[in-house]
């Protein structure tokens, strides 16, 4: 098995594709994802989506999008993004509904999860991003609890031994000079070594995140067009070796 993650599929969400995309080279994006997407993952291989996998705002619109995703090849995690409306107001009742008919898909809010495979016990945590500094009340406490819940789970999951951590966040987890954010504090406290995350497009906004390894993380960005819409290998449990392809 191994393990790979993209970013900002931005499926259709019942629309050919969205002006905004249109400078960053995303006309008809999903056909570029869909071959290159067969071209690199088997079926025994898990894809860690970091967030805005559909423009779709509701559970129900984003089916046909999840069905378009359930038969690629492989298991697919999800993660929030600022765009998934369907996930991120889902209950954990309508959520199990919705991904009922699209068996190689899970999907989570927050938190983590330990998957194991050839004696490996792979950690994978998700969260949307660092608590943002400023805005209402509500998206504040939710943001903070989301990052709460992680922090729980990476202490709970600690005494497994994980022989790799990796958190995937939508947002940056903090920006190019590496100032330290309450996300990438938390990062570096549970020794995680891979953190992946999306969000930024376009030439001059790939710059906007980290880059590299800092402080014992290493950060990769992995929106679609960052990635040529190809998913980045990060790790593969039949040679122990975790690695990405420079795109």
């Amino acid at each position: 098995m191994k393990i790979f993650a993209i970013g900002d599929l931005h499926l259709p969400g019942r629309s050919e594709y969205h002006a905004w995309m249109r400078p960053y080279g995303w006309a008809a994006h999903y056909q570029q994802i869909a071959a290159r997407w067969r071209q690199t993952i088997a079926p025994q291989d898990l894809v860690i989506v970091c967030g805005d996998t559909t423009a779709a705002p509701t559970t129900a619109a984003a089916v046909p999008d999840l069905q378009w995703l359930d038969r690629m090849p492989g298991m697919k995690l999800l993660t929030p993004g600022n765009h998934d409306g369907w996930l991120n107001h889902a209950t954990r009742t309508r959520l199990t509904a919705t991904l009922a008919d699209t068996p190689t898909i899970q999907a989570t809010h927050h938190g983590a999860r330990i998957i194991s495979h050839q004696h490996q016990r792979i950690l994978i945590g998700a969260v949307i991003g660092p608590p943002p500094t400023s805005g209402p009340p509500k998206a504040l406490a939710r943001a903070r609890r989301a990052l709460e819940h992680l922090d729980a789970d990476l202490s709970d999951l600690a005494s497994m031994d994980p022989h790799l951590r990796i958190v995937a966040s939508h947002y940056p987890p903090c920006g190019p000079d590496q100032a330290p954010t309450e996300l990438s504090e938390l990062l570096e406290a549970h020794r995680i070594d891979l953190c992946v995350y999306g969000h930024l497009h376009g030439r001059g906004q790939h710059a906007a995140g980290p880059h590299g390894t800092h402080r014992g993380v290493r950060y990769l960005l992995c929106s679609s067009d960052h990635l040529r819409f190809t998913p980045a290998l990060l790790h593969d449990t039949t040679t122990t070796t975790h690695w990405s392809p420079a795109p």
